[in-house]
């Protein structure tokens, strides 16, 4: 309950917030999902509340490029120190994404994704998808059965024919918050 007492319910002019408490889900992408009444004829914007990340205005950068685009999903892209902690994604000379690797134990992929922008096309893919119940919760890698990403869902979407454009911020950084050594490290480097 610390992000609603420190963001409140958006008093600030141009937002409100709303809040959904829920039981643990079957991933981020369930998670995401149950706002979908309230996002359904929106453009969202899908950063995650234990990753740092600059520039500062960043979803500034992925709007602009879905306005140009057209694309129903844009990517924010980072190089990514752990890629074995990552959704690792191939890109074209144009942006458009190829293909996203869940945490690879070995790639040459220099980039992961961290924060993303899309369209109520992909809010209506992201909803379908999880009505088919033979994907709700766990998904076939070919070896195991690990757990659905949202970057799964992603991936399905590039193949389902969606476009899904990227921005590249080769002088930006993010840092993924969620392990103690890696906290320290954003307190180190003065990213809190």
């Amino acid at each position: 309950m610390d992000i609603p007492q420190y963001l409140g319910i958006g008093t600030d002019p141009g937002y409100t917030l709303a809040y959904i408490v829920t039981e643990s889900t079957a991933g981020t992408h369930h998670t995401i999902d149950l706002a979908h009444t309230f996002v359904k004829d929106r453009m969202v914007l899908l950063g995650f509340p234990d990753i740092l990340f600059r520039p500062k205005n960043a979803f500034v950068s992925l709007l602009n490029k879905q306005r140009k685009t057209g694309a129903d999903v844009v990517l924010g892209l980072f190089e990514s120190a752990n890629p074995h902690k990552a959704d690792m994604v191939d890109i074209d000379e144009e942006g458009r994404v190829q293909n996203i690797v869940i945490k690879p134990q070995d790639t040459k992929l220099k980039y992961c994704w961290a924060i993303a922008a899309w369209t109520p096309a992909f809010s209506k893919f992201l909803h379908q998808f999880l009505n088919k119940k033979e994907r709700k919760k766990r998904i076939d890698t070919g070896k195991t059965h690990r757990e659905i990403f949202i970057g799964d869902v992603i991936l399905d979407a590039v193949k389902n024919g969606f476009s899904v454009q990227s921005v590249l911020f080769a002088d930006g950084k993010y840092i993924d918050i969620g392990t103690v050594p890696d906290l320290r490290k954003a307190i180190m480097e003065n990213l809190l």
